[in-house]
């Protein structure tokens, strides 16, 4: 029996639903009577200060076990906080990251550069949805909204947005100044500075105010249609049927859960983390919510509808986005 103990920077659903795609990898390889995760090796942070501050002692707590044949770290900054108390024999395998190159939790692509550490990379990933988003819109000012950090910066692909914004020779309006949980009146004030300087497309970031598990990110969609703001989802599917103009679709985790099965299955059978590959293919979807489209006054070409695997014909009420996923 393997035991496995967790970190989450903090509560999202997408850890949730990776937990769920691991169980199902394991199932499926005949290991699930091989794998456990202890009730008491699952620790979760807060995205509030006093939540981000126990982070790090969660991490030192966990690392400091004796009983555990790997750790997950959930998020960038759960990676971030496993390798500052790293033990240096512990496993770790870092999962559901924005960008594990830029936010410094892997050396590269090919090297973690840690010798008890894992995780997996898909090249260019945000790139490519800021690339396909402005194929779509060919937006004019794009805006993004950011807490002013490292793992921040990450969150929202700044990075990215300014590689792309000088690619295509547009201007990118940034708004910095989100602090601790972001709730919807911090994210409303940071839409009116952009929506003020003419942005008229805007990239969501992986933020609490966006987050359609604990809030409801249908009034600031609304108000971003009000001013005629395109929006591309980051985090998928269920934003797109809650109101934003397109997004991925990317919402089925079990690739990348049989990918992070056989990274854990390999270390289990003595494989060092650092030895094994990172790099997983881009299999990017797009959805398309039409009723958005008609409010903002724009009009699809056929050859979008034909591209898209997923099309919303009109906003999707919030319980039924939850009961769903």
């Amino acid at each position: 029996m393997f035991r496995v103990g967790v970190l989450e920077a903090g509560p999202n659903w997408v850890h949730d639903r990776m937990l769920e795609a691991l169980a199902e990898g394991f199932k499926a390889k005949g290991w699930e009577k091989r794998v456990e995760f202890p009730k008491d090796a699952r620790s979760i942070g807060g995205w509030n200060p006093d939540g981000r501050a126990s982070t790090p002692y969660l991490a030192a707590a966990l690392m400091a076990r004796n009983d555990l044949d790997c750790v997950i770290g959930m998020g960038t900054e759960a990676a971030l906080a496993l390798l500052a108390n790293n033990n240096g024999r512990t496993p770790i395998v870092a999962m559901t990251l924005s960008d594990p190159v830029a936010s410094g939790v892997v050396k590269s692509e090919k090297d973690s550069g840690v010798a008890n550490l894992t995780t997996c990379i898909i090249p260019g990933q945000w790139l490519n949805m800021l690339r396909l988003f402005h194929s779509v819109v060919r937006f004019k000012k794009l805006g993004v909204m950011y807490q002013d950090t490292k793992p921040g910066r990450t969150y929202a692909n700044v990075e990215d947005a300014r590689d792309v914004a000088r690619e295509k020779g547009v201007p990118l309006l940034e708004y910095g100044r989100l602090e601790g949980a972001a709730d919807a009146k911090q994210c409303l004030k940071g839409l009116d500075v952009l929506i003020s300087q003419g942005m008229d497309a805007f990239y969501v970031p992986d933020v609490p105010c966006f987050d359609w598990t604990v809030n409801d990110p249908r009034p600031l969609f609304e108000h971003l249609a009000r001013h005629k703001v395109a929006t591309f989802a980051r985090t998928g599917l269920p934003l797109v049927q809650l109101g934003a103009l397109m997004g991925s679709c990317s919402f089925d985790m079990r690739p990348l859960g049989d990918f992070h099965v056989a990274q854990m299955i390999a270390i289990f059978q003595g494989r060092p983390p650092r030895d094994l590959s990172m790099l997983m293919k881009d299999d990017l979807g797009m959805a398309l919510n039409l009723e958005t489209a008609r409010a903002i006054g724009r009009d699809f070409s056929a050859d979008v509808l034909v591209s898209a695997d997923v099309i919303v014909r009109s906003t999707i009420d919030l319980e039924n986005v939850r009961k769903w996923y």
